[in-house]
């Protein structure tokens, strides 16, 4: 059986990236073999999926790490459960205080986004840094604890993206004394 070609014409609901001659002897400008679109579609696909299910894995280890810890210090706290929200942990410690947390997490480390988070008093961000260790049981994260309200003086702007660089998180690592204070305002 012969090799099969498409050509790529409007109809064709495949990416028109996909549909460029990759060999010098294809037929036609706009036509290859039909298994080397569909193989190369479907690999960037399953690319894809596997990186939005590791960040997703990611960011659900790392909630329920945190709140593992915000239990061991004997804080009430409750985790929220969806993939857009902008709480992902209320604790609450007494009747007329509650904090709020939003976690953000990394496999890696490059920089960690924060487009999303607003500064508010009693809202903290708790940055998880597994600095390529995911996968090692054996090797903890390192835990940054920041008050909303001072991440804007952490903070950079990259192609429209705020982001937190590592070396700016320093004096932030393991400060679970800013949740167990829970100050109203930045007098940290």
């Amino acid at each position: 059986m012969g090799t099969g070609w498409l050509t790529c014409i409007p109809a064709v609901s495949l990416p028109h990236s996909l549909c460029r001659s990759t060999t010098a002897n294809a037929p036609a400008n706009r036509q290859m073999p039909i298994a080397t679109v569909v193989s190369g579609h479907f690999k960037k696909q399953k690319k894809m999926e596997k990186m939005r299910a590791n960040s997703y894995n990611t960011g659900i280890a790392s909630e329920y790490l945190v709140l593992s810890l915000i239990y061991r210090q004997g804080f009430e706290a409750y985790i929220s459960l969806g993939n857009k929200k902008s709480i992902d942990i209320r604790i609450v410690k007494s009747e007329h205080e509650t904090l709020s947390i939003d976690v953000k997490s990394v496999r890696g480390y490059s920089s960690l986004v924060v487009n999303n988070v607003i500064a508010a008093p009693n809202h903290f961000i708790i940055f998880v840094v597994y600095n390529n260790n995911f996968e090692d049981l054996k090797t903890h994260p390192d835990i940054f604890i920041v008050p909303s309200i001072e991440l804007s003086t952490i903070t950079e702007t990259y192609e429209k993206e705020k982001r937190v660089l590592k070396g700016k998180l320093k004096s932030y690592k393991d400060r679970w004394d800013y949740i167990s204070k829970g100050k109203q305002d930045n007098d940290y």
